[in-house]
């Protein structure tokens, strides 16, 4: 199935797929729930921010096959490439036995482990939301060349952490706590090492006025 060129629309069904393969249940994206979150800006659910960077990525990924070379995905990575509004077959052969993980989509990964932690922490997700403010990704494209399916791809979270200050989306005067994320895979290996930064959504608005 071949993707328009532009422009792009996001709808819940590639917001539920996306969310689904990697295992995000932040309340913003869950079509009964982004009700229920307390002082919620936003006017519907949003589209997971990994989403958004996975088209960006795809768009810069379609400009260089043009250019030669290629890239493609399989199993839940297939889903999300379709969630992110990519073209399977850019992505996935079978006849070929062609596989390769989008490195969006395994680093989306991060999410789930994040949501995991602070669940288990007792947090309230819709009570007192946060949204990410930044990512900073980085990448092993050796190892993410060597994925397959039924891989293990294990988490490891240090955090929170104070955010240098002026760092993310908003401004210097926003509370926001740093993460660093590690995907480790058999080996063991680095796959790709994270910082993301996050802020509770009520220092948002309160910054914004």
């Amino acid at each position: 199935m071949s993707v328009p060129q532009g422009p792009y629309c996001f709808e819940q069904l590639h917001i539920d797929v996306a969310r689904n393969t990697t295992d995000d249940f932040n309340p913003f994206h869950d079509p009964k729930r982004w009700l229920r979150i307390r002082n919620n800006p936003f006017g519907s659910t949003i589209v997971l921010g990994f989403q958004t960077e996975f088209l960006v990525s795809d768009l810069v990924s379609r400009k260089r096959r043009r250019e030669g070379g290629g890239v493609l995905s399989d199993s839940l990575g297939l889903n999300f490439v379709l969630a992110g509004l990519g073209t399977q077959q850019d992505y996935f052969d079978e006849l070929d036995e062609f596989v390769s993980f989008p490195p969006v989509f395994t680093a989306a990964l991060l999410s789930c482990g994040l949501l995991e932690k602070a669940w288990q922490e007792g947090y309230d997700f819709e009570a007192d939301p946060v949204v990410y403010t930044s990512h900073q990704i980085s990448v092993d494209k050796r190892l993410q060349r060597a994925l397959r399916g039924n891989d293990c791809l294990h988490l490891l979270i240090e955090g929170p952490l104070e955010a240098p200050a002026g760092s993310g989306l908003g401004n210097s005067g926003t509370d926001q706590q740093l993460y660093h994320v590690f995907g480790v895979v058999d080996g063991p290996a680095i796959l790709f090492r994270a910082k993301v930064q996050m802020a509770a959504l009520h220092t948002m608005l309160a910054a914004a006025v």
